[in-house]
């Protein structure tokens, strides 16, 4: 499960890198550059360390509050 899940968030990682990549390529835009990477950190950022602590087996109190809101 763990391997599935690494997998689809390193696709989508990498989806949004050249697709912000081609943007900016057209708009020479920093701005949309930085708005992507604050994008992508409140985001996906958060669920790499969220799979990364439960691929290891860590059940945190943290992360309770959000299992209950998801599921």
């Amino acid at each position: 499960m763990a391997t599935e899940a690494y997998l689809l968030l390193f696709v989508i990682t990498a989806v949004l890198l050249v697709l912000t990549w081609l943007v900016w390529l057209r708009t020479r835009s920093v701005g949309f550059v930085v708005g992507m990477g604050l994008l992508y950190y409140w985001s996906i950022y958060g669920a790499w360390e969220l799979v990364g602590s439960l691929a290891h087996g860590s059940k945190s109190a943290r992360y309770e509050y959000l299992f209950a809101k998801m599921f």
